[in-house]
């Protein structure tokens, strides 16, 4: 075998080794950095889920207050309760349970704690029917009786999420239960209640319904009340008893301990639920989804390996004859490199053009170019830069770019500087300028720390213009305008879906049924679809934007601001309180404004709801008056108040105290540029002690104020 031969055959054994080294670092840095990456995934995917199964459950509370707020709303109950002789009541408990399938009892229990109307259905889904007079009961002795009269009058409440119990005894099979409570008042006195038990085998069948995760659900004690292994439900009624500890008995101490819990094997979450009873969802990724992914992951190692080593064998036959020849030229090209480490005329030359090519970028660039001394004192800037500030040469050299911040970013733009002192450098910086006339322009920069470390590089794009944040805070505000829209419309589909099914229960039944019955409730069916072809044509005015200023009197735009959000307000027991002067005018757009200020009641309404339960008052207060030649606008909650170390970052965009499923931090960034950019403006945001009633309350206080038209 000559030379040649031997060489080439040691490339080859060089070539097989190096892919087999090559195999080896990437499964060990796959196994490393990414291994089991596709579980992570599917876990941090179940942090979302435990979210929106929660929400699903909250959806499933508020239908059933929907339902008992609108059969006490119902024309027959109320005739009902005061002259106890109207028959129409009836075929609104039936008209109510046929149209949910889930309802396993309606009753009306008076305010003695005897059963005066009761239906049953004995199935999820089956029909419906009375119990007769002298078959109902005196449930004065049941605990949810006894409770409603320590409940706030006329709002729901619900009870442990429970097995259903008869004669004392828990049913067998088990029937999964819940209870939906309205006590009534009469002249402000305690006048009974009315109750729903739903059937909640379906219902939590339909939560457990998640591809990929095995789901338990337990009470704050651990006991299970749903599990994915069905023998282990209900663990309190088992023997022996069942709980989180039997199930995790390494972790169930954190799952107890902490809102939000997870490791590499589950999530866990305390559902934020206005049951009796607290529950806890625990999700975790199911043992064939994580089995399939480990032997797909072995599959992909095998077959990843053997492609690079049949690459590493053809690529050493096919190129080592080249690799002998680089060989041989890499000590040609080393020597060529020594002599050219000498630094030449021509080179020099070529450093002077280099030199002045960059003055010419300097001063042509199209984004604003700055440099600065340490103290942030401008020493040059290129044209671009004058053009975004407005100020001239000799103006702008006697400012400062701290200078020209307005004052939320004068502390993070000192802060900034600090940091590219210690880092060299940072990219993507957004601020807000105040420059020439007070005119506010907002720029994104990037610093860099000047080789000689007593300079900064500014490059400045003026981004004011940019759309994106309007785009994002649509988008955001569309899932609040979407549960406006159904906060308006759920009422009265309630009332027309009852009439509906009481005409034909009873057409079903062969009831007589009078004419004067039939356009009563022809009417009523008909106002109620005036009342929805009203909520389209407001949304629709708002949405639609005619794009031209006008003259807007503030109390119409305060009218038509509540006319899109009471409905929200008011599922959420907030009350509005508005003073406003008469003759308040400004010239504006009035479809950006009512978006501002929606932006603003809906901050305050979740401040509420994080802050204050319901059974605490809940209060927005909204106050326009005329100030010399300026008009001020104020809106104040009772919510305690805006944590003073983010009070100055409220209208950043993007910045948020809440969730990342709830909050995005646009809505009061929006508010902000529509008021000061759109309509040169103010807006402050404070905290604030006040009194009403006689109480004293704590809130945030956002004061706008506008020129007089």
């Amino acid at each position: 075998m000559d030379k040649n031969n031997i060489s080439s055959v040691k490339i080859i054994l060089i070539f097989i080794l190096f892919s087999i080294g090559i195999i080896i670092s990437f499964a060990i840095t796959d196994k490393i950095f990414f291994g089991n990456q596709t579980v992570k995934i599917a876990l941090d995917n179940g942090k979302k889920k435990v979210f929106e199964r929660e929400k699903f459950f909250k959806s499933f509370l508020n239908n059933g207050i929907s339902n008992l707020l609108a059969i006490r709303q119902a024309k027959s109950f109320n005739n009902y309760l005061h002259n106890q002789k109207d028959n129409d009541v009836e075929d609104l408990f039936m008209g109510f349970t046929l149209a949910n399938q889930d309802i396993m009892q309606l009753r009306y229990i008076d305010k003695n704690g005897l059963e005066k109307i009761r239906i049953d259905r004995k199935k999820d889904g089956e029909m419906p029917f009375f119990i007769p007079n002298e078959k109902l009961q005196d449930k004065s002795n049941r605990y949810y009786f006894s409770s409603s009269k320590e409940k706030p009058l006329e709002k729901v409440w619900f009870s442990a999420l429970d097995l259903n119990v008869e004669n004392k005894k828990v049913e067998i099979p088990y029937r999964p239960t819940l209870r939906a409570i309205l006590p009534i008042s009469k002249n402000g006195q305690f006048n009974g209640i009315l109750i729903i038990n739903y059937f909640m085998d379906s219902f939590l069948k339909e939560l457990f319904n998640a591809p990929l995760y095995e789901m338990i659900l337990a009470d704050e004690k651990g006991y299970t009340l749903k599990h994915f292994d069905t023998t282990k439900s209900w663990g309190l009624y088992q023997e022996p008893k069942y709980a989180l500890q039997n199930e995790f008995p390494n972790t169930s101490n954190d799952i107890f301990n902490n809102e939000l819990f997870s490791d590499k094997h589950l999530v866990s979450k305390k559902l934020s639920l206005p049951l009796q009873n607290n529950l806890i969802l625990i999700l975790q990724l199911s043992d064939k989804y994580v089995q399939k992914q480990q032997e797909e992951e072995l599959r992909k190692y095998i077959i990843d390996s053997l492609i690079v080593l049949l690459f590493g064998i053809l690529a050493s036959i096919l190129l080592s004859s080249s690799i002998k020849k680089l060989y041989i030229n890499y000590f040609k090209a080393k020597h060529q490199l020594e002599d050219a480490n000498k630094l030449t005329v021509a080179q020099s030359k070529i450093l002077l053009q280099q030199k002045e090519e960059f003055e010419t970028i300097f001063h042509q660039a199209k984004d604003g170019i700055a440099i600065l001394d340490l103290d942030s004192n401008f020493l040059n800037f290129n044209d671009a830069y004058l053009e975004i500030t407005e100020f001239t040469r000799e103006e702008l050299l006697t400012k400062s770019c701290i200078g020209l911040s307005s004052p939320q970013d004068v502390q993070r733009s000192i802060n900034i500087l600090k940091e590219v002192i210690a880092k060299g450098f940072i990219t993507n910086y957004e601020k807000t300028c105040v420059v020439k006339d007070g005119k506010v322009v907002n720029v994104n920069m990037s610093i860099t720390l000047m080789p000689d470390k007593k300079r900064f590089l500014l490059s400045v794009k003026n981004v004011t213009d940019s759309k994106l944040l309007e785009s994002q805070s649509k988008l955001a505000s569309m899932g609040e305008m979407i549960g406006n829209i159904a906060h308006q419309w759920r009422q009265p589909l309630s009332v027309i879906s009852t009439v509906a099914s009481g005409i034909a229960f009873k057409q079903e039944n062969n009831f007589p049924m009078k004419p004067e019955d039939i356009t009563t409730n022809m009417d009523t069916i008909i106002s109620q679809t005036i009342y929805l072809s009203k909520t389209i044509d407001d949304f629709r005015n708002f949405i639609r934007s005619s794009g031209e200023e006008s003259i807007i009197d503030i109390q119409s735009l305060v009218e038509k601001t509540l006319s899109i959000v009471n409905p929200t307000l008011k599922n959420n027991y907030i009350q509005t309180i508005c003073t406003i002067e008469e003759c308040l005018e400004i010239v504006g757009f009035e479809n950006e404004l009512m978006q501002a200020f929606i932006n603003i009641i809906n901050n305050a309404k979740d401040a509420i709801n994080d802050n204050l339960s319901q059974e605490n008052e809940r209060y927005i207060f909204i106050t326009a008056y005329k100030v010399n030649e300026n008009i001020e606008i104020e809106f104040k909650d009772n919510a305690n108040g805006i944590n003073p170390t983010v009070i100055n970052r409220i209208f950043e965009p993007y910045f948020t105290t809440k969730h990342q499923s709830v909050g995005t931090g646009l809505g009061l960034a929006m508010a902000y540029k529509i008021i000061t950019e759109r309509h040169k403006g103010l807006i402050e945001a404070i905290n604030s002690t006040y009194s009403y009633n006689n109480k004293t309350y704590t809130g945030a206080l956002f004061k706008i104020s506008f020129k007089e038209k």
